[in-house]
């Protein structure tokens, strides 16, 4: 047991370490959006093709996968705290390089913040999950909305620094951003495993891609970060191609979805309080569902909008409260998979937006691409009826073997 004076400045190392990751995640998210906002004005600086300009998007995915891969060697070499610090590093290289290279150089640094939010993602989401051993679900869903609060608020910020002073200066400002809170985590101490006492542990399992849990979140988070890119892009296209989706109203839906989004992270933990972690995602997946049928469906911009906003509240709190459900069962095992898991995400979130506009090129509707989204959802519906089947075969096991020895003893 720790002694009062060691378990306060235990908690208060957490809170100073949460603070840090919670302001940190913000500006991930920040740096995760950062080619949308300012894409025109590097394609008018390199005089870009939209085909050249593409090619951003590679590099930064390429860079967020290679980041998410290493990540288990990185934790295991340099712990959670400086390799939170190291992605933030890297952030505010590739940002600064964006600011201050030519088009070779752009791709190179592209890569390099993209190597960088590839460690902060899973990183934050581990370490999070880490020091709230009581309340993962809830904290990861609360460090997540952060994540949306600086992917919904920094596009018009920074576009708004690039049409009043210049590219670099927005450019620049998010890299020294990037470097302070690098330097505010080196700054902060954190002993892992204080909260750790006798029952508390979890079982670390060997053969771990053996276990059909880590399987089927493995194949979850692929799907749900593609079903998230593929409506929260292709949305807007596909509400400009309403009679009645003229002016800005078309553009409505990107928005409201990333605000349903945010508003049904803001509310998990509350739910969380009456409703299981796996109840609550598999409903968040049912809603997600109701709603893309909605939009695909409507025969207008209203009955489209409600089905955008369904879809980002049904799909809010499902790859945080899944991060807990993936923490919380393999333990100290969760740092050496969760790289491959968030590349596993970064896949799908390349893949199935692809996908869609290839479907709907090939049958000349984007209402036929999105039936992907749908078709997703559904897929998600039943591994989560499965990871809910199987982690309740394994508590009764674990429950009976737990009785057995005490009627042993």
């Amino acid at each position: 047991m720790l002694d009062a004076g060691n378990s306060s400045y235990a908690k208060s190392e957490c809170g100073q370490v949460s603070i840090a990751a919670h302001f940190g995640f913000v500006l991930t998210g920040a740096v995760t959006t950062l080619l949308g906002p300012v894409l025109p004005a590097l394609t008018a600086k390199w005089s870009l093709t939209d085909s050249q300009a593409g090619y951003l998007f590679t590099a930064q995915f390429i860079g967020a996968v290679v980041g998410s891969t290493a990540l288990a060697a990185i934790i295991a070499r340099c712990g959670f705290l400086r390799s939170l610090a190291l992605g933030f590093v890297l952030m505010a290289a590739g940002v600064a390089g964006l600011a201050a290279g030519a088009w070779s150089l752009g791709m190179a640094s592209v890569f390099i913040y993209g190597m960088g939010f590839g460690i902060t993602i899973p990183a934050t989401n581990l370490l999070i999950s880490e020091i709230n051993p009581r309340r993962r679900a809830a904290a990861l869903n609360i460090v997540n909305f952060a994540w949306c609060l600086g992917a919904v608020a920094s596009p018009p910020i920074i576009a708004l620094f690039v049409s009043r002073y210049s590219l670099n200066a927005a450019l620049l400002g998010l890299a020294l951003l990037s470097g302070a809170i690098a330097i505010w985590l080196t700054k902060c101490r954190l002993t892992l495993g204080v909260y750790k006492q006798a029952g508390d542990t979890v079982e670390i399992r060997s053969g771990m891609w053996s276990d059909p849990i880590a399987l089927l979140v493995a194949a979850l988070l692929f799907l749900y970060v593609g079903t998230e890119n593929a409506i929260g892009g292709w949305v807007a296209s596909y509400a400009a191609r309403f009679k009645d989706g003229g002016g800005i109203l078309w553009a409505m839906g990107t928005s409201i979805f990333w605000a349903a989004l945010m508003a049904g992270r803001a509310a998990a933990p509350l739910v969380l309080r009456r409703v299981s972690e796996g109840k609550i995602v598999l409903g968040g997946l049912v809603l997600a569902a109701l709603g893309v049928s909605f939009l695909l469906a409507a025969p207008g911009m209203v009955i489209l909008l409600a089905g955008v906003a369904l879809a980002g509240a049904g799909l809010a709190c499902v790859y945080p409260t899944t991060w807990a459900v993936f923490s919380e069962y393999f333990g100290a095992r969760a740092s050496q998979k969760a790289g491959i898991i968030s590349a596993m995400g970064g896949l799908g979130g390349a893949t199935i937006p692809w996908a869609v506009g290839a479907a709907s090129t090939q049958f000349g509707s984007l209402r036929s691409g999105l039936l992907i989204a749908l078709f997703s959802s559904l897929v998600m519906i039943a591994l989560q009826v499965f990871i809910i089947l199987t982690l309740a075969r394994r508590n009764a096991v674990a429950a009976s073997k737990t009785a057995q020895a005490a009627l042993h003893s």
